[in-house]
Protein backbone atom coordinates (compact mmCIF):
# COMPACT_ATOMS: atom_id res chain seq x y z
CA UNK A 1 0.00 0.00 0.00
CA UNK A 2 2.72 2.28 0.97
CA UNK A 3 4.61 1.58 -2.83
CA UNK A 4 1.57 2.80 -4.60
CA UNK A 5 0.96 5.55 -2.13
CA UNK A 6 -2.28 4.37 -0.71
CA UNK A 7 -0.76 3.51 2.82
CA UNK A 8 -3.22 5.56 5.30
CA UNK A 9 -6.14 5.68 2.87
CA UNK A 10 -7.96 2.65 4.46
CA UNK A 11 -10.02 2.75 7.81
CA UNK A 12 -9.22 -1.07 8.30
CA UNK A 13 -6.32 -3.04 6.84
CA UNK A 14 -6.25 -6.29 8.68
CA UNK A 15 -4.50 -9.67 7.74
CA UNK A 16 -4.80 -13.12 8.65
CA UNK A 17 -2.45 -13.23 11.49
CA UNK A 18 -4.47 -10.18 13.02
CA UNK A 19 -7.65 -12.60 12.99
CA UNK A 20 -6.35 -16.55 13.84
CA UNK A 21 -7.24 -17.83 10.76
CA UNK A 22 -6.50 -18.02 7.06
CA UNK A 23 -8.41 -16.69 3.66
CA UNK A 24 -9.80 -18.12 2.08
CA UNK A 25 -11.70 -19.38 5.30
CA UNK A 26 -15.22 -18.50 5.47
CA UNK A 27 -14.17 -17.95 9.66
CA UNK A 28 -11.76 -15.19 7.63
CA UNK A 29 -14.71 -13.01 6.50
CA UNK A 30 -16.65 -13.20 9.66
CA UNK A 31 -14.44 -12.71 12.21
CA UNK A 32 -13.28 -9.88 9.97
CA UNK A 33 -16.81 -8.23 10.51
CA UNK A 34 -16.38 -8.41 14.30
CA UNK A 35 -13.22 -6.88 14.93
CA UNK A 36 -14.45 -4.24 12.06
CA UNK A 37 -17.85 -3.99 13.34
CA UNK A 38 -19.22 -4.05 10.15
CA UNK A 39 -21.98 -5.80 8.17
CA UNK A 40 -20.69 -7.23 4.72
CA UNK A 41 -22.90 -5.55 2.61
CA UNK A 42 -20.96 -2.24 4.14
CA UNK A 43 -17.79 -3.84 3.27
CA UNK A 44 -15.11 -3.39 0.42
CA UNK A 45 -12.51 -6.32 0.22
CA UNK A 46 -9.08 -5.98 -2.09
CA UNK A 47 -7.11 -9.04 -2.68
CA UNK A 48 -4.78 -9.97 -5.05
CA UNK A 49 -5.83 -13.58 -5.33
CA UNK A 50 -9.06 -14.67 -7.10
CA UNK A 51 -9.76 -17.62 -4.63
CA UNK A 52 -10.20 -14.86 -1.42
CA UNK A 53 -12.14 -12.38 -3.84
CA UNK A 54 -14.84 -15.43 -4.42
CA UNK A 55 -14.62 -16.19 -1.07
CA UNK A 56 -15.66 -12.56 0.13
CA UNK A 57 -18.12 -12.74 -2.36
CA UNK A 58 -19.63 -15.72 -1.04
CA UNK A 59 -20.54 -14.06 3.02
CA UNK A 60 -21.84 -10.92 1.01
CA UNK A 61 -18.53 -8.40 1.01
CA UNK A 62 -18.38 -6.20 -2.17
CA UNK A 63 -14.58 -7.68 -3.79
CA UNK A 64 -12.39 -6.84 -5.84
CA UNK A 65 -9.20 -8.42 -7.32
CA UNK A 66 -6.34 -6.14 -6.97
CA UNK A 67 -3.79 -6.30 -10.38
CA UNK A 68 -2.86 -2.41 -10.71
CA UNK A 69 -3.34 0.82 -8.85
CA UNK A 70 -5.26 2.42 -11.39
CA UNK A 71 -7.54 -0.58 -11.86
CA UNK A 72 -8.38 -0.24 -8.04
CA UNK A 73 -8.71 3.57 -7.66
CA UNK A 74 -11.30 2.94 -10.91
CA UNK A 75 -12.94 0.38 -8.84
CA UNK A 76 -13.14 2.44 -5.93
CA UNK A 77 -14.00 5.63 -7.68
CA UNK A 78 -17.29 3.75 -9.42
CA UNK A 79 -17.86 2.22 -5.50
CA UNK A 80 -18.09 6.33 -4.77
CA UNK A 81 -14.55 5.58 -2.92
CA UNK A 82 -12.51 8.95 -3.17
CA UNK A 83 -9.00 8.11 -2.72
CA UNK A 84 -6.66 11.23 -3.02
CA UNK A 85 -3.48 10.76 -5.06
CA UNK A 86 -0.44 12.03 -3.16
CA UNK A 87 3.03 11.76 -3.38
CA UNK A 88 3.02 11.01 -7.04
CA UNK A 89 4.56 12.67 -9.65
CA UNK A 90 2.76 15.67 -11.06
CA UNK A 91 1.15 16.45 -7.31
Amino acid sequence: LEREHLGGRFEHVLASHHLGVRKPDPAFFARLLERIGARAEDTVFVDDREVNVTAAEAVGIVSHRFRDTAGLRRWLADRGIAVEVVGEAGD
